[in-house]
């Protein structure tokens, strides 16, 4: 075929042994016990297609480190107590806990995009994700603006440059709820809808106007 491009479908006809592997993912619900913690895919198994089981791992070393970072500050040289290095250790999962939970879940959505496993994949990858462009950058982006940081050292000058600079109370996992926003502006939106049905100019000026239609004189009164 020297003037045809191949195509999957042209190696797949020619395969001689392939295997079906089946991809772990879950998020445990303990992470440390006592002096122990577990990091990585050891607590957080995500599918690869996203790439950010690697990273996930860094941030659940970082995250332990900055509380461990804490406690030294808090004791100030004197050996922490047990009571002291079991509670630092559990509060590390309290700031990825979250985080991780949205990161586990995109990336597992993307595993069942790219095996277009139900009628909503096949259609969204064949016809809304070519029309994305910058759109996936940005989602995919979002994944690592609001990463575990090591709090005792400077962040890189160059993190806070980008379009979407690091930010450590945004990215995945940290977005406001919609449903909260919403229910928070409802208020003032019934106040806009009653403003624009009561106070537009033919409502304010009608009383003027009638009297200059029916008398033919206009009589000010200091107010409408």
């Amino acid at each position: 075929m020297p003037n045809r491009a191949v195509a999957f479908d042209d190696l797949w006809k020619k395969w001689t042994y392939f295997a079906l592997v089946p991809l772990e993912e879950g998020q445990f619900k303990v992470w440390t016990w006592g002096r122990f913690a577990c990091l990585g895919d050891s607590v957080h198994k995500m599918t690869p297609n996203a790439g950010q089981g690697g990273n996930a791992a860094i941030e659940s070393a970082a995250a332990p480190a900055n509380q461990i970072y804490l406690l030294l500050e808090e004791t100030k040289g004197a050996g922490p107590t047990y009571d002291q290095i079991k509670r630092s250790l559990s509060g590390f999962q309290a700031r990825l806990d979250q985080r991780i939970s949205a990161i586990l879940k995109t990336s597992n959505d993307l595993t069942r995009a790219h095996a277009l496993k139900s009628v909503a994949a096949r259609i969204m990858v064949q016809y809304f994700v070519p029309q994305m462009g910058d759109y996936l950058v940005d989602l995919l982006s979002d994944m690592y603006i609001g990463a575990e940081l090591l709090e005792f050292l400077p962040p890189p000058h160059r993190f806070l440059l980008a379009t979407m600079p690091f930010n450590l109370t945004q990215g995945l996992g940290k977005h406001e709820s919609r449903l909260r926003r919403a229910l928070w502006a409802l208020p003032l939106l019934a106040m806009s809808a009653l403003t624009v049905r009561t106070m537009t100019m033919a409502g304010l000026m009608y009383p003027v106007f009638h009297g200059i239609f029916e008398t033919s004189r206009f009589e000010w009164k200091g107010v409408f």
